[in-house]
């Protein structure tokens, strides 16, 4: 049996956030620029996956993961345990690790970790442009539950879908 390309490493001091934060710029700048526009995407990116955000992320609760495929970085997720649910706040993939099955792979990673704290459900945000992600998600049993609007200012607006996935059997 072969061995699995993919694995994992917890982000945990401020000079990984240096890394995954450009790790981040990569993905984002050729993913999400189509989506949102360039001049969206920068202020996302120093607002919300700048290393001093990200460190503050993790500083409150929010866990970083590096996803490596055959010790090369090739994406990266964060999840956050709430009341009964874990919230997938990221999931990110660079293009072409698309297709591999690292997705998925992240996907079930996310629940071990739901199931290992006892919570009921995975939920997350998407953007309602990223057809793609969407699609993915619900092929992976997550539903859409409400629309969500929010400013994130300098007058740029997340129109999201929160998806959620039951883990109860």
């Amino acid at each position: 049996m072969s061995q699995n390309p993919l694995s994992e490493e917890q982000i945990t001091s401020p000079e990984e956030c240096e890394a995954l934060a450009a790790l981040a710029r990569e993905i984002w700048e050729e993913w999400f620029t189509p989506i949102i526009g360039a001049n969206q995407v920068a202020y996302m990116l120093e607002k919300f996956q700048s290393a001093t955000a990200i460190w503050s992320q993790i500083q409150d609760g929010m866990r970083y993961f590096v996803v490596n495929h055959k010790q090369n970085p090739v994406g990266y997720y964060a999840i956050k345990k709430e009341e009964t649910r874990l919230f997938l706040s990221k999931i990110y993939l660079k293009r072409s690790m698309r297709g591999i099955g690292a997705g998925a792979w992240m996907l079930s990673e996310c629940a071990k970790k739901a199931k290992a704290e006892n919570l009921s459900s995975i939920y997350l945000t998407v953007n309602k442009g990223n057809e793609k992600a969407i699609r993915f998600y619900e092929r992976y049993q997550f539903k859409k539950m409400i629309s969500l609007e929010k400013d994130i200012g300098r007058g740029f607006i997340m129109n999201d879908w929160l998806m959620e996935k039951s883990l109860e059997d």
